[in-house]
């Protein structure tokens, strides 16, 4: 137990992940309450008069068979003849509780969790099949707690029962002058009166179940700060590998960026803050390309490669600003700055004409 994280440490909400993995190893939350409920649900319907109708139709084939023991006789053939219809009689008979009890016994659980399938809780583990560790759990407090929860619920439920037929408990007496048809009859109408009032206290017992077993789950499916870290690298990655990642792709990008400053036209600056750097080739370039831009460093970076490599500067703070906020590197500026860009650009062309012309 000592490796497992204390309550205290599990101070984070549990991810996607984790309720996965725990559903799939079978750790849900579920109320045996609210199985009970159902099934008790099923016992008083069975009891009703509707439940006792459907009944009475399966007998039919039971009485006729009793009502006429004579049909019977000697006749193999005939006596398993007979044998073949009674068991289909009495399987027809059972078939229908113990169809309703399955229903809902599948029914609480797909209503409380949907459909789960695994066998991990029922894997042998050493700690089950040792005596010691079986001693050891069945007077843990937890197992101790649920013992007396469940002395109470059987309190609880038998004390409703008992006062749902009180009243009537005083005709009894006047059963043994009663023909059997209406001893059974009252037997019927008592049982009713039981699970009914049973079956309320029943439901709100599950209620209260259903939350605390929710709550319980919950609160056992929270993790410690270094499950989420774990489960983050497992899931995602190492965040430290990551952001060693992202840096060198970052240091690439800058490597090929700065590379193409040598074959930009002109370089723009703000001045110290931001520097674009721009290529346009009449005839082969649509509109000016941003080839490289940058700030602060960066920038103070692009106007050191275009200083080595006689990249015209051109101070412009407005437009600077501008290219730096809207055209990301490889795109052509938008229309909305042709003006400004001709009119640098175009200053550019006339002083390197100038001085070819003077040369």
């Amino acid at each position: 137990m000592a490796d497992q994280p204390e309550k205290a440490d599990k101070t984070e909400e549990p991810t996607p992940k984790r309720l996965e993995d725990a559903q799939r190893d079978g750790q849900v939350a579920t109320s045996r309450d609210l199985t009970s409920l159902l099934l008790l649900s099923v016992g008083v319907f069975l009891l009703s008069p509707l439940g006792a109708g459907i009944f009475a139709g399966l007998l039919a084939p039971l009485r006729s068979l009793f009502d006429r023991p004579h049909q019977l006789g000697g006749d193999p053939a005939q006596l398993a003849d007979v044998v073949v219809a009674l068991g289909w009689a009495v399987g027809l008979v059972l078939a229908l509780p113990f169809g309703a009890f399955m229903a809902a016994a599948i029914a609480s659980n797909l209503a409380q969790h949907g459909f789960v399938l695994s066998l991990k809780p029922v894997q042998p583990k050493l700690n089950r099949i040792s005596p010691l560790a079986g001693l050891k759990r069945l007077f843990a407090p937890k197992s101790l707690a649920e013992a007396l929860k469940n002395m109470a619920k059987v309190l609880l439920v038998g004390a409703a029962a008992w006062l749902a037929i009180q009243p009537v408990a005083s005709e009894l007496v006047g059963t043994m002058q009663m023909p059997m048809p209406d001893v059974l009859s009252r037997i019927q109408n008592w049982l009713l009166r039981a699970t009914g009032a049973a079956l309320i206290v029943v439901a709100a017992i599950a209620v209260a179940d259903v939350m605390l077993q929710r709550h319980s789950h919950h609160q056992q499916m929270k993790m410690t700060r270094r499950q989420v870290k774990d489960e983050a690298k497992q899931t995602d990655g190492d965040p430290h590998v990551k952001a060693k990642i992202r840096q060198l792709r970052m240091e690439r990008a800058r490597h090929r960026m700065m590379a193409a400053v040598p074959e930009a036209t002109v370089v723009i600056t703000n001045p110290t803050h931001f520097a674009v750097a721009l290529r346009y080739e009449p005839g082969k370039t649509s509109a000016p390309e941003v080839v490289a831009k940058g700030a602060d460093a960066v920038a103070f970076r692009i106007r050191a490669v275009a200083r080595e490599h006689d990249v015209p500067i051109i101070e412009n703070r407005p437009l600077a600003r501008a290219l730096f906020a809207d055209v990301d590197i490889g795109q052509t500026i938008p229309e909305r700055h042709f003006a400004a860009v001709a009119e640098v650009i175009g200053f550019v062309f006339r002083q390197r004409d100038g001085f070819a012309g003077a040369g």
